[in-house]
């Protein structure tokens, strides 16, 4: 129950999830996979506070590229 509560929180309070105004159901599909991306890919780089993440990623586009192995 509590990983449900943590994951419903990050997806609706951090994400934004239920402002998405998309109500296709395959184009709802796309949105939901890309921000289940960038919270997993948060998780792998150790961030507890999806916040805190989202703002690191934010502050410096090359930052989550570099930390990925996604340059050159």
């Amino acid at each position: 129950m509590a990983i449900d509560n943590r994951d419903h929180y990050v997806r609706d309070v951090t994400v934004g999830e239920d402002r998405c105004r998309v109500r296709t159901a395959s184009a709802l599909s796309i949105p939901a996979t890309m921000r289940s991306y960038a919270i997993g890919a948060l998780r792998l780089l150790n961030f507890t506070n999806t916040a805190d993440g989202t703002r690191w990623a934010r502050d410096d586009f090359h930052n989550p590229l570099i930390a990925l192995g996604l340059t050159v």
